[in-house]
């Protein structure tokens, strides 16, 4: 099996330059790639990545400097696009560029952000805060995500008719976070569109438990007397 070039570990070539010829479109704009290569060797394949996963590739040509790939713009577009080549040496083993410099794809008039309430916005470790995702658009979503700064940690079937999705998260030490909720949804051709996060709400920790850290600790020894 052939890995992409954007799931392996930085290669040895110098990395090539991405540019979009508009960095904020809507669904059914194209938008064009340009990878840049700068190498004085041959790149014999050169890759066009969103979000780290290939989504189109090109054999290279002699003499070529500038590749482009036109990208059809869909809900699921938003995010960051990077390019990177490959180069076969004179014992015909491949040799990988470093990505291009990442470069951000804003959809306009996707899917509105939902709203996030939180049961509280102070909690303990132990204690529960519950999230609830607030559904604003008409559309039935299929699937609801909690998020912790950027990273999912929950999600959930979308029900027929429902606005209100809970969450329901046990406070760690490592709760104080920004929480964000999203949803997709799937059109008539099977294509998932996502849709905005919303905006996020912060958990801030609160006990005496939380002051029993090691530079704490350091300083109360410290302070000791003799």
């Amino acid at each position: 099996m052939i890995l992409s070039l954007c799931l392996l570990l930085p290669g040895d070539l110098p990395a090539p330059t991405l540019y979009l010829s508009q960095t904020s479109a809507k669904p059914g704009d194209s938008v064009r790639l340009h990878c840049s290569v700068i190498s004085h060797l041959l790149a014999t394949r050169i890759i066009f990545c969103q979000d780290g996963e290939e989504v189109s590739s090109q054999r290279g040509l002699l003499g070529k400097l500038t590749y482009s790939s036109d990208h059809a713009v869909s809900g699921g577009s938003s995010g960051s696009y990077s390019c990177g080549y490959e180069i076969k040496d004179s014992d015909n083993q491949v040799i990988r560029s470093q990505l291009s410099p990442p470069q951000l794809l804003i959809i306009t008039g996707a899917l509105p952000a939902p709203t996030l309430y939180l049961s509280q916005t102070s909690a303990q470790p132990g204690d529960s805060v519950w999230l609830k995702c607030f559904m604003s658009s008409q559309h039935l979503p299929t699937r609801v995500v909690f998020c912790k700064d950027g990273e999912e940690v929950s999600s959930q079937r979308g029900s027929e008719d429902k606005a209100t999705y809970d969450y329901n998260h046990v406070v760690s030490r490592n709760s104080s976070r920004n929480y964000t909720c999203g949803y997709e949804i799937k059109d008539s051709d099977n294509q998932v569109t996502r849709s905005q996060l919303s905006p996020a709400q912060h958990i801030s920790l609160t006990g005496n438990e939380l002051s029993t850290t090691p530079a704490t600790l350091l300083k109360i020894i410290l302070n000791m007397p003799p």
